[in-house]
């Protein structure tokens, strides 16, 4: 189930591009929309997606291209190629840039969300990881607090052991005397 995630649909045809982001958001994801290549590198640089979805072929420039500059900027966000015109060679290029699916057109709508599904699994297990390590953290420097309180207080304990052991051996003298000389 989505987390609120942002997909960037990336696509030339108005009303594919439409029906994409309608059912994305439907399904609990914020999605952007780009009709151009240029227009997707301007949004990806304000707010870098949490997926890509890019149609192969593009007014300006191909799909390919965008992940390209995308990549060359840093942006590592998984990516999704659409395209009605699917090539084993187009396939090859596009795994060697990163894509982590290829979505022959017309596709489902399960395919377009089992395609995101995996796409987010590794970055959703990373976000999980990094707020585990935060409160593994969290929890080691408390439990360091926690252990330092414990050695205070064996400490005080064994004081206490010591004074009572002073007092046993000082049984002539009054109590007062005896507790007055230990806390010395």
């Amino acid at each position: 189930m989505a987390e609120g995630e942002l997909i960037l649909v990336v696509e030339d045809n108005h009303s594919v591009r439409a029906v994409v982001c309608e059912m994305l958001q439907g399904h609990g994801f914020l999605a952007a929309e780009a009709h151009a290549g240029w227009k997707a590198l301007e949004l990806a640089e304000k707010s870098p997606p949490d997926v890509l979805l890019l149609d192969w072929q593009l007014p300006d420039i191909s799909g390919l291209d965008v992940l390209r500059a995308l990549r060359a900027g840093g942006c590592q966000s998984p990516a999704i190629l659409m395209t009605g015109y699917g090539s084993e060679e187009l396939a090859m290029v596009a795994l060697r840039l990163g894509v982590r699916n290829y979505l022959l057109k017309p596709f489902s709508k399960d395919e377009l969300f089992k395609a995101i599904e995996l796409a987010l699994a590794e970055p959703r297990l990373r976000r999980k990881n990094t707020l585990l390590v935060e409160q593994l953290a969290q929890a080691t420097q408390r439990l360091d607090e926690h252990a330092h309180q414990v050695v205070l207080v064996k400490a005080t304990l064994a004081k206490l052991t010591f004074l009572i052991g002073e007092l046993k051996q000082r049984r002539r003298k009054n109590w007062a005397t005896r507790v007055e000389e230990a806390l010395q």
